[in-house]
């Protein structure tokens, strides 16, 4: 089973690397984006709905690592509950997607204010950032994360991010001029701790994404009760930023292109605090977030891919729920 996906996977790349079978990938993401989106975001919402749904159908592996993410973090919910939840989870992924494309065309000078609803004193956190200190600034794969940087964008506040270019050209493209509109400035993820080490001393806020999957050696922390491998890297350079770091999330009013930028949390850690204390109060905050908005959660991510060696495979036998005997052998 390990092989066949292997070889599966390795057709994959080869396809998205000989230019004859990139280019005709490339021309019908383009196409089918450009149907969506064009006439605007109703359109483009509707046609998501429409994809999700067939994709829950039609990809037996992407539902089953959503409703295995979901038995596992959210056993007390019922069942019909969880499937619910990934449901709606894969429609808003592919509503976030179509965001990249749609926020630069509708967010043109002030227009941006009738589609983002400030939760909170935003105005505090902005005031914050402005600073002449260095920040990091987290979020997680909740809501519309891209958002967090347009946002932040319009206040005059560009962040430094890292990127990892996704394997097809003209979503990369698509990502960077996205980021660009937002005013971001690029980090490529080779050599990303010396270019962040260096925005820290230039004083310039930095924001990231941490969440599991850290890889074999990342450290251990529970997850929903679940231990999971966490990207602590950034937790180790707080004490270079003052100890400032702060959380945020935007999250989309239910099926309209409308968003809600809640009032990041701010923190001051002092030199005395070890990393493991900073990812422990992001881990509550992200925990907190994901159980007030369980449905815009990226739940199709391998959230427990790392594990120590011997312990059992938790995305093994998608095709089966887990029963709470099931859920404590494969956690224990």
């Amino acid at each position: 089973m390990g092989s066949t996906r292997k070889k599966k996977q390795k057709v994959g790349r080869r396809l998205l690397t000989w230019w004859p079978s990139r280019v005709l990938i490339e021309l019908w993401v383009w196409s089918v984006a450009t149907f969506m989106t064009l006439p605007g975001p109703r359109w483009a919402y509707f046609w998501a709905r429409v994809m999700a749904r067939v994709g829950w159908a039609l990809l037996p592996r992407v539902r089953g690592v959503i409703l295995r993410n979901l038995d596992l973090c959210l056993p007390e919910v019922s069942e019909a509950e969880r499937t619910r939840i990934g449901r709606e989870s894969l429609k808003h992924n592919v509503y976030t997607f179509l965001d990249l494309l749609l926020v630069p065309r509708y967010f043109g000078g002030e227009r941006w204010r009738n589609y983002v609803h400030m939760v909170g004193d935003c105005e505090r956190f902005f005031a914050w950032l402005k600073q002449p200190k260095s920040s990091f600034n987290m979020s997680a794969h909740l809501g519309n994360w891209e958002l967090l940087l347009g946002v932040t964008g319009k206040h005059g506040l560009g962040y430094s991010v890292i990127v990892r270019p996704p394997n097809l050209p003209l979503v990369a493209r698509w990502l960077e001029r996205y980021r660009n509109f937002a005013g971001c400035e690029l980090i490529e993820k080779e050599g990303a701790l010396k270019a962040l080490l260096h925005r820290i001393r230039q004083n310039k806020p930095v924001a990231l994404l941490a969440d599991q999957n850290g890889g074999d050696f990342a450290p251990v922390m529970p997850f929903f009760g679940v231990p999971a491998r966490w990207q602590t890297e950034f937790s180790r350079l707080v004490p270079r930023a003052d100890g400032r770091v702060g959380f945020g999330y935007a999250v989309r009013r239910g099926d309209r292109f409308e968003f809600d930028f809640h009032e990041p949390e701010m923190h001051e850690f002092g030199p005395e605090a070890a990393p493991e204390q900073i990812m422990e109060v992001y881990r509550q905050w992200l925990e907190a977030r994901i159980r007030e908005h369980p449905e815009q959660y990226f739940w199709m991510h391998k959230r427990f891919k790392g594990r120590p060696k011997g312990a059992p495979d938790r995305y093994a036998d998608l095709g089966k729920r887990l029963s709470p005997e099931l859920r404590s052998a494969m956690i224990s």
